[in-house]
């Protein structure tokens, strides 16, 4: 079945809005984590475990309710497709749990947005794609709303200052900017589903592998402190369900269908559904204000000028994969 790029582009946008619930969850996860292991609020500890828990949980999960996934064993030449996705996504996902310790949600998931300032010029200089004026307008609108956003709003030099969270999140939004570059073609070559899971695994064995290092005595400890928490396995749930499994899986399946720096200009969404999730959960505190209507517009344009091409021909569509369902129905 023929995928259209408007498809596309929607279903990404589902991706975006997705993994915006994640930056409250896991800083609420992380520190009943921390708390639970008698260390500060804010310690490196809980985001990380809450990074290897989800993609461990996944793993049986997509191999229950995803009859793409079930085709998974590695075959030769699978190594460095999956490796030039799994290596920068394993990278990015741990150090931005490392900077959620000690930055916020917000502040976190406009940061992380920075991914579509460094994926046309990855394109361009790996790929040899030129980005085109209407995307690299698209590109400044979007990054005008991330600006309007954060630095440029009233109050923001108030609580502004880059710290190591920020410093980390900037780290991990380069790491991403390599995962976008390489989804689509990755997943052209192994399928969806393989490379699912084959990054799923890579990113639970990195982050247990940094845990079970750097805090071997501690994991018992939190993990039966939080096994009665309704707060902690309903934010968990978020987590998995919905910024774990069906935002990877739609990022795996439709980002293909267009061009990395389309795609990073949708993702630049994030972290307005980010700003709304948390509004929800924390009321006025996390309200987004005039500035940030004004940036969530601009990203919205953004996102329109990437996905309308007057007068071009839009790419021929690649085969598809071998028959996917999509997972578990969400959010």
């Amino acid at each position: 079945m023929r995928t259209s790029r408007g498809s596309a582009i929607v279903a990404l946008l589902v991706c975006s809005a997705v993994w915006g619930t994640s930056f409250s969850t896991i800083k609420i996860c992380g520190g009943l984590l921390n708390a639970g292991a008698g260390l500060p609020e804010a310690g490196l500890f809980g985001p990380l475990l809450v990074t290897a828990l989800r993609f461990t949980v996944s793993v049986p999960l997509l191999l229950v309710f995803w009859k793409g996934a079930r085709d998974c064993w590695p075959r030769r030449g699978d190594a460095v497709p999956l490796a030039k996705v799994a290596v920068p996504m394993a990278v990015g996902f741990l150090i931005q749990a490392a900077g959620l310790a000690t930055t916020t949600a917000t502040i976190s998931a406009f940061l992380t947005s920075l991914t579509v300032c460094l994926t046309p010029v990855l394109e361009w200089v790996i790929a040899g794609r030129r980005t085109s004026a209407r995307l690299a307008l698209a590109v400044g609108l979007a990054t005008g709303g991330v600006a309007l956003m954060t630095v440029l709003k009233p109050g923001a030099a108030a609580g502004a200052g880059f710290g190591l969270g920020e410093m980390l999140t900037l780290a991990c939004a380069a790491a991403f900017s390599f995962q976008v570059l390489w989804t689509g073609e990755s997943s052209e070559r192994l399928g969806a589903g393989r490379l699912t899971v084959g990054t799923f695994l890579v990113l639970a064995v990195a982050g247990w592998a940094i845990i079970l290092v750097g805090w071997p005595s501690r994991v018992l400890p939190a993990l039966g402190a939080v096994a009665g928490s309704a707060v902690f396995w309903g934010c968990f749930a978020v987590i998995v369900v919905l910024a774990t499994i069906t935002a990877m899986v739609l990022m795996n399946v439709y980002q293909r269908h267009v061009r990395p720096t389309e795609a990073a200009v949708v993702y630049t969404t994030e972290p307005v559904f980010a700003g709304v999730f948390a509004w929800m959960l924390r009321g006025s505190k996390e309200a987004l204000g005039l500035y940030g209507f004004l940036g969530a517009g601009l990203m919205l344009a953004a996102d329109l000028l990437a996905a309308v091409r007057p007068g071009e021909k839009p790419p021929p569509a690649p085969p598809e994969p071998p028959a996917a369902t999509p997972p578990v129905s969400r959010g």
